[in-house]
Formats: C-alpha cells, sequence, structure tokens
C-alpha cells in the first residue's frame, strides 16, 4: 500500500510528476495485454456476476459468484468513464435516518437489560456463516444477537431458519449505496453495516459489531463491559502488535497509522460503540468515528486494487491516525502497548474534532485484550482463555484478487472446513 504525503522535495514539472517513466509505460501495457505470467484484465459483461439459483436449486455459498483465481483475472464489470465521475463520495444516509427505524426496533426488543446488542450481517452467499454465528452466540448465552441481512435472498433464509425477531431486513440500504464510489458488493456491504452499527448507536445502544465468521464460544459481555464506559467509548480487537527489533531497519511510513501510534495494528470487524449510558451529542461523537471512516475510505485511491475491498478498514486508520491519539492508563507508549497485548489499553483522541463542545473530554478508545479475543487464526493457540474465536482459510492462491467482487464458492468450502477442525462449526454438514 502506497501512502501519499506532501514531503518537502523540489517541485517538479507536471508531467514529471502524473507520467511514469517510459519503461514503466511499456511494463503497463506488457502486463494488462496478457504477456505475462499474471495474465490480463478480464472484462464481464454478458454473466451476471452473482446469482442465487444454480441449476434449479439455491447456490451453495459462492457458487452463483464470477470466479477469477488468478490474480490479474478477477472478473469485472465495466463502468463508462462518465457514470464513474457521477458517482457520489458520500454515504447515502447517517446513522440517525428513517431507514434505520425498523433496526432500531428490533434491537429494543433483543437487548439485555443493559441495552447491549451483539451485531452481525449477512448477504445470501454469507447465510449459512450467520447462522452458525447466530447457534454460537446463543449456545453463549448471548441472546441479544441480532442479523442484519443484506439482500432479500437472506432475508428470507434467515428468518424462516431463526425466526422474524432475531433478522432485520437491510436490502434497500444496502442498495443505496448503489449511487455512491463504492462500486463492489464487497465495499457496500462492509460499509453499510458500519453505518447501521453506527445507527444503533446513536439511538441509545452499545452495539458489538463483528463478522459472522466471529464465533463466541463464551459470553463475552462480562469482559466487554468490565472496561467502564467512562474508561472508553469505542472498544476494538487487535490484529497484531509491534515487536522490539521488528523491521528496524525499515523507514517510518510517510503517515504514521495505529500500529505506529499504539503499538498494536486495530482490527475494525470487531468493534464495541457505546452508546447505552451516553448522552445523544456524546453518541453522535461515537457514531461519528465510524461515518468518518466510511467517508474516508471512500476516497478514489483507496478503492483500487486488492486492498479496495477493505477501504473502510483504511479509512478507520487514517481517521484515528489524524485523531492525535493519546496512550492513557500508565502505558508509556507504544513499545508498553504492544509488550501487553492482554491488557486493555486505553487512548484518547485530542485532536478538537473529537472532543465535546466546550473543551470537555475527548473520543475515548480501548485495545481489547488478545487472550481474550484473539485475532483471525490466533484461536487455538488461545482457546484456553479466548471467548470469541475465528478462524482463517488456508493459504491458496492467490493471496490477493483485483476488484473482488465477492467472495466464491472455494472461499467458503475451505473457510468452513477450517472452522470445522478448529471446533467453530456448529451447523450440520
Amino acid at each position: 500500500m502506497l501512502w501519499l504525503s506532501a514531503l518537502a522535495y523540489p517541485a517538479a514539472p507536471p508531467s514529471e510528476v502524473l507520467r511514469p517513466p517510459a519503461s514503466e509505460r511499456r511494463e503497463l501495457l506488457r502486463v494488462r495485454s496478457g504477456h505475462t505470467p499474471l495474465g490480463s484484465w478480464e472484462e464481464t459483461t454478458n454473466e451476471p456476476m452473482h446469482k442465487t439459483v444454480c441449476d434449479g436449486r439455491p447456490c451453495r455459498p459462492g457458487e452463483g459468484n464470477r470466479v477469477g483465481y488468478e490474480h490479474w483475472k478477477q472478473p469485472y464489470r465495466p463502468l463508462d468513464e462518465a457514470v464513474v465521475r457521477a458517482l457520489s463520495k458520500k454515504p447515502p444516509h447517517g446513522p440517525d435516518g428513517p431507514q434505520y427505524a425498523k433496526l432500531v426496533a428490533a434491537a429494543g426488543h433483543l437487548a439485555d437489560a443493559s441495552k447491549f446488542i451483539a451485531l452481525a450481517a449477512a448477504d445470501f452467499d454469507y447465510r449459512e456463516l450467520a447462522e452458525n454465528w447466530h447457534a454460537a452466540a446463543a449456545r453463549s448465552g448471548v441472546r441479544c444477537a441480532l442479523l442484519y441481512a443484506l439482500d432479500a435472498p437472506a432475508h428470507a433464509h434467515l428468518t424462516a431458519r431463526l425466526g422474524a425477531a432475531s433478522v432485520v431486513n437491510g436490502t434497500a440500504n444496502l442498495d443505496a449505496w448503489a449511487t455512491t464510489k463504492l462500486m463492489r458488493h464487497i465495499q457496500r456491504a462492509l460499509a453499510e453495516r458500519h453505518m447501521a452499527a453506527a445507527a444503533l448507536a446513536t439511538a441509545g445502544f452499545d452495539v458489538l459489531l463483528c463478522d459472522s465468521t466471529a464465533v463466541f464460544v463464551a459470553d463475552p459481555r462480562p469482559r466487554l463491559l468490565s472496561v467502564p464506559a467512562s474508561d472508553a467509548d469505542v472498544l476494538v480487537g487487535r490484529l497484531h502488535c509491534n515487536r522490539p527489533g521488528k523491521n528496524r531497519h525499515s523507514p517510518p511510513p510517510l503517515q504514521p497509522r495505529p500500529l505506529e501510534l499504539l503499538g498494536c495494528a486495530a482490527a475494525w470487524n470487531f468493534l464495541l460503540l457505546r452508546g447505552a449510558s451516553a448522552s445523544p451529542p456524546r453518541r453522535s461523537l461515537v457514531a461519528r468515528l465510524s461515518v468518518r471512516s466510511i467517508e474516508r475510505g471512500m476516497v478514489d485511491f483507496y478503492l483500487r486494487w486488492w486492498m479496495g475491498h477493505h477501504c473502510t478498514f483504511i479509512g478507520f486508520d487514517k481517521t484515528v491516525a489524524d485523531a492525535r491519539p493519546r496512550i492513557e492508563g500508565g502505558f508509556g507508549g507504544p513499545e508498553a502497548v504492544a509488550a501487553a497485548p492482554n491488557a486493555v489499553a486505553l487512548a484518547t483522541l485530542t485532536a478538537p474534532s473529537w472532543c465535546d463542545a466546550g473543551g470537555g473530554s475527548c473520543l475515548r478508545l480501548g485495545l481489547l485484550p488478545m487472550d481474550a479475543f484473539p485475532p483471525a487464526g490466533a484461536f487455538v493457540s488461545s482457546r484456553a482463555t479466548a471467548v470469541v474465536g475465528r478462524a482463517t482459510r488456508p493459504p491458496s492462491e492467490p493471496v490477493h484478487r483485483l476488484r473482488l467482487d465477492r467472495y466464491d464458492q472455494r472461499d467458503f468450502a475451505a473457510l468452513v472446513a477450517r472452522m470445522g477442525e478448529e471446533g467453530l462449526w456448529l451447523l450440520g454438514s
């Protein structure tokens, strides 16, 4: 990933800035023409990018999606440049809009006495993973688990299996993103579920947003709610932490990220937004973190290549970095946080825009302990202490796929197999 910055280099003529050297242009043309092992661009114009019926039956997860395993051959549907330029760079709705009335009402029926709600989102391909997530929540005593269906087939399937009280239809809200720069389904789904979580925080809930692949193996509430809301408005899992001596010869990034500023990288797909005990202005501040991060992720540069399907996560990283986080709670700095990954670490976002009006307290961020909330792929080694587990699909080629729109059947089959091996799959075969 490239990080752009206004460095103090002598200004170059526009032609030198915008136009790569002739050798690079020739190589780019050679790659696009297919005369390399990477292959060539592959456009799809006739076949649908996604379908839910295969050979007269419901498609297996991912079966109805276009398949393109090679790194440069992931199918995509080309759009006219005029259409692309007309797309909005802003979300189609905010967290306080009327389109979330049914979601808020459903959360009100399911939330526990502390107004805690666990939320996961799923489209048709993720329907079985969503069922498994819900079953694990019930087994762990988390009855306040709500599923947000991102298309009509997923809503119909999940409602039939789990009952109407546990599922909310978010199809229209997801479809509204079609007018924005988020042109891939996977980008829209990620943005919409974060906006939905922000809507619940705005409405006064403590909402735990997690992937449908994050399987509860114990009730997470005692560990989550042991951190007072007065200490952390937002709690987030960790991906990994800096290790002493690692990459010591590498230059610093052009713009610091949470890994450098906080000692650990944040897992923005496991996020607790605290709205239950907060005042309305404070809830708006909490929700703003999600909204601004979504907007930041919609910058054209972050929508491209293989990282484009994680553009919202990039937005969170950039937003937090710009907010000037200050480590609190007795830690001396990022190195101390990284050296204690199993302790809750707290940070205050000190930029004025993240503080209450009139110089009040600023938004507070907490990093969750890794032993209780291990990152994806680390559940087996943390089984004795973990309250949630998340498997990763076995390594396969390619690791990245350009222009990824949806995952395909191989992805889902491999992931479910790994979840079964790790004891995280509760449904029948």
